[in-house]
């Protein structure tokens, strides 16, 4: 049993019984005198009632005293109990998507994300708390902070600015799961930008229930404001001209991409032809679009480039 603080020894000094306690000792104490009143009785007999009915008062008293510091300690320290819930190891079963060049291997208390042929690891996945999150966010250099629309799972994006040999951005991807976090890091150009979308857009959790949407989705890459088919496919690409497979290239599709890219704040170029070029807000750089079979083929120019 532990020994009473230094508080409590005061509380047991300085308490007094509630009123209400001491007058039902009271009327105790008087009610048993009375009842013996009418009863002849020896001098030493009423002499020995007296330190009984003291010993009876502080009983009573003392009791009420426990009871009393008991309900004070629980009121004050009382907490409400922690239920823990173990999280089991991910598994590499436990994720896919629509990418067949990219799979996971197990990894101690993570996921490593491979890109087949490759030996080094292009992203990981793992579960965090809601802290473990927000030192991840306030650690790095995140300059990119957005909520990803429409996708399959509620997804939180992040981009940090890496500055490594072979590394120029990492995609930081948060998707709740019962009051944690599956985090998932890619980094760009190990992947290409189209390929980390398409993964984030094709993931299923198992367990989860992802949400379809029946309408096309577009990505901007890095930090650029010009905005991609979610659905495409490197093919070669480089600094201005960059050519990808589109996985479902129809008219109607295409006329909703040149809507999206109007009202992303490019303006088409009047007397471009069959040619689709925009211009940015600044009027620094052109991108002209080309749909060709399953190809989407883009040139981008800058005005204060060498030709």
């Amino acid at each position: 049993m532990s020994k009473l603080q230094g508080s409590e020894w005061e509380k047991l000094r300085s308490f007094v019984p509630p009123e209400e306690g001491k007058n039902s000792v009271r009327r105790r104490i008087w009610k048993s005198i009375r009842s013996d009143s009418n009863t002849p009785v020896r001098k030493n007999r009423f002499q020995w009632l007296l330190p009984f009915a003291a010993s009876l008062f502080i009983l009573i008293g003392g009791t009420l005293l426990l009871l009393n510091l008991n309900g004070n300690t629980v009121g004050e320290n009382r907490e409400e109990p922690i239920i823990q819930v173990e999280s089991l190891p991910l598994s590499s079963d436990q994720f896919g998507w629509g990418l067949d060049n990219v799979y996971v291997e197990e990894e101690n208390d993570r996921l490593a994300i491979y890109e087949v042929g490759e030996k080094v690891p292009v992203g990981g996945i793992n579960e965090v708390n809601e802290s473990e999150k927000q030192e991840i966010i306030q650690t790095h250099s995140m300059f990119v902070d957005n909520e990803l629309e429409n996708f399959p799972y509620k997804t939180e994006m992040y981009i940090e600015h890496v500055k490594m040999e072979d590394t120029a951005l990492r995609y930081h991807f948060f998707i709740p799961s019962n009051g944690k976090w599956y985090h998932f890091s890619i980094d760009y150009p190990k992947l290409e930008y189209a390929d980390i979308f398409y993964l984030i857009a094709t993931l299923k959790i198992k367990g989860m229930e992802p949400y379809i949407h029946d309408e096309p989705l577009y990505v901007t890459h890095g930090y650029d404001s010009f905005p991609f088919p979610i659905d495409l496919m490197p093919v070669t690409v480089d600094y201005d001209d960059k050519v990808y497979v589109w996985r479902n290239p129809s008219a109607e599709n295409f006329a909703l991409y040149l809507e999206k890219i109007e009202e992303s704040g490019w303006r088409r170029v009047p007397g471009a032809g069959k040619e689709n070029t925009f211009e940015d807000h600044t009027g620094i750089q052109t991108i002209t679009v080309r749909w060709e079979d399953d190809r989407l083929i883009y040139h981008s120019v800058y005005e204060n480039q060498d030709e």
